[in-house]
């Protein structure tokens, strides 16, 4: 009897984006729900989070984990998702590790990240409280410079 071995391909999305490179940005405050999927390895893999290259401190209700075997062939397909409110400003990175019960390298996909906090101005109009980020408020501002100086032929 032969145990088929194949290591599986990795991907991971924040937010509903897959991650290529760069540096994300998410706002204090702000919800982040990472997913991480190993598909078409054999047997299925165990899936860890680390967060700045430590593995991370999570209770059991802020990670998922499903497996299911696929169809087709005789491999699986394991999806870990990953929930954490973004509490303070910070710099750093995120890390799926997919490790395999074989003599495969465990995998990692990467993602860089920061966390900002932005300053708001508060407004009141009747009833109702409007809170401006001054950053978004100041990329408004720069956008409508442009369109103007566009519309003026400058």
């Amino acid at each position: 009897m032969f145990i088929i071995s194949v290591p599986p391909t990795v991907t991971l999305t924040l937010n509903g984006q897959g991650y290529l490179s760069g540096r994300l940005s998410f706002v204090k405050g702000e919800t982040l729900v990472a997913i991480c999927h190993a598909s078409g390895g054999c047997p299925p893999v165990e899936i860890t989070w680390m967060m700045n290259n430590r593995s991370t401190e999570l209770t059991t209700h802020d990670v998922s984990s499903i497996e299911t075997p696929n169809a087709n062939d005789e491999t699986f397909g394991v999806t870990s998702t990953l929930i954490l409110e973004m509490k303070e400003e910070a710099i750093g990175t995120i890390s799926c590790v997919v490790s395999h019960s074989c003599h495969f390298p465990d995998q990692k996909s990467i993602a860089h990240y920061v966390i900002v906090g932005f300053t708001t101005w508060k407004f009141r109009m009747q009833n109702i409280y409007i809170l401006i980020s001054l950053t978004f408020f100041v990329i408004v501002q720069c956008g409508l410079l442009v369109l103007m100086k566009r519309n003026r032929g400058d």
